[in-house]
């Protein structure tokens, strides 16, 4: 399996903020149904989301919707 950063939307570079969540999601997936990132506006979560989707798209075949407030 591919290391999770790998995923981060192209033409973006992870935060120090952002990789140990990515990080801490890949390490716990297995144990985990339900993940909570509670960060401020502007900390970059939809770029988590996007990696995240990333991710599961590709390394475990899933389709992947990313809803935002509008």
């Amino acid at each position: 399996m591919s290391n999770i950063l790998n995923y981060f939307p192209p033409g973006m570079t992870p935060r120090a903020n952002q990789s140990p969540v990515l990080e801490e999601i890949e390490r716990t997936w297995e144990a985990n149904d339900v993940f909570v990132v509670p960060a401020p506006v502007g900390s970059g979560k939809s770029a988590l989301a996007m990696a995240l989707g990333n991710w599961c798209g590709t390394e475990f075949n899933k389709t992947v919707a990313i809803l935002t407030p509008h």
